[in-house]
C-alpha cells in the first residue's frame, strides 16, 4: 500500500491512515516525534496508535531509550488476514442460517406488512430487496432508477441479478421510448432486453415512478424534485390481483 486511499480499504479513517503512513515512513519512532510528523496532538496520536496496535497493524518495541512504535511485519499481517477471513466465514455461516430460519417462518396469507423508504439509500434498499424474487419481476416504469441509485451500485445489483438468473418484464408508455432506447444501448450493462419491454396501448394508464411486483410484494417508488419516496406492501392477495392485471395488459401491449 502506498496511499491513504488504500488504507481505507482495511477500515482506517483519514486520521488513522495518516498515523499509519507516518509509522511506515518512520519505523521505531517515539510518540513525541510521530505526533510532530503527523501534526496531531500527542493524546490523539496515542489514542490512534492504541487502536492500530489492537488491530494488529502496529507493535510496540522496547529499547534502551524507552518504548517505540513500528509497523507489524508481513508474517503478522498474514495472521491478521487469516483471522479476518475466518471471521468472514463465520459471519457468512451465521447469515446463511439466519436466512434459512427466516424462510422457515410461515406467513399468514392475509397478513399485510408495509415498509417505507426515503432518499437514495432507501431506493437502493428497495432495489436490492427485489433480488429476493422467486420467478419473474413484473411492473410498470418511467425509467430513471439508475440515476437515482448511482452507476456503481447499479452494476453490483446487476451482477447479483444475473447471478440469480432473474428476469424483469415491464410495461411502459410510448413517451418513454427514447429513454428505453438509451438504456438498451447499454447492451450487457442493463437488466432488460428488448423482449422484456412492451408499450401500453393508447398511453393508458399513465405511468409515473416505478412499480414492481415480486413474490407477494408490490413495490412503488416515486422521485420528484430530488426527493425519493418508496413503499413496499407485502400481501399475497394484493400481489396476486395486480400480477393478474399486469398479465392482461402485457398481452395487449406491443413490442418495441
Amino acid at each position: 500500500m502506498s496511499s491513504l486511499t488504500d488504507f481505507a480499504k482495511i477500515g482506517l479513517n483519514d486520521e488513522e491512515s495518516q498515523v499509519y503512513e507516518g509509522v511506515i515512513a518512520n519505523p521505531e519512532t517515539s510518540v513525541q516525534r510521530l505526533s510532530r510528523v503527523v501534526g496531531m496532538p500527542r493524546t490523539t496520536t496515542y489514542r490512534i496508535l492504541d487502536k492500530l496496535v489492537d488491530m494488529g497493524l502496529l507493535v510496540w518495541v522496547i529499547g534502551e531509550r524507552g518504548r517505540k512504535i513500528t509497523y507489524a511485519d508481513e508474517g503478522s499481517l498474514d495472521h491478521l488476514l487469516q483471522t479476518k477471513e475466518a471471521e468472514i466465514s463465520e459471519f457468512r455461516i451465521g447469515i446463511t442460517n439466519l436466512k434459512n430460519r427466516l424462510r422457515s417462518v410461515e406467513k399468514v396469507s392475509d397478513a399485510t406488512e408495509v415498509r417505507y423508504y426515503t432518499g437514495k439509500e432507501g431506493a437502493r434498499q428497495m432495489l436490492w430487496n427485489m433480488l429476493r424474487a422467486d420467478g419473474d419481476m413484473v411492473g410498470y416504469t418511467e425509467f430513471g432508477q439508475i440515476e437515482l441509485v448511482g452507476e456503481n451500485f447499479y452494476r453490483k445489483w446487476l451482477d447479483e441479478f444475473r447471478l440469480r438468473k432473474l428476469r424483469d418484464r415491464v410495461l411502459v408508455n410510448a413517451k418513454y421510448v427514447d429513454q428505453i432506447k438509451h438504456n438498451l444501448k447499454r447492451g450487457g450493462d442493463y437488466q432488460l432486453s428488448k423482449s422484456d419491454i412492451r408499450i401500453l396501448p393508447n398511453g393508458h394508464p399513465d405511468i409515473s415512478g416505478d412499480h414492481t411486483l415480486y413474490n407477494d410484494v408490490y413495490s412503488i417508488m416515486y422521485w420528484t424534485a430530488g426527493r425519493i419516496v418508496g413503499i413496499e406492501v407485502e400481501n399475497r392477495e394484493l400481489a396476486k390481483l395486480h400480477r393478474g392485471i399486469f398479465e392482461v395488459l402485457w398481452k395487449s401491449g406491443r413490442g418495441l
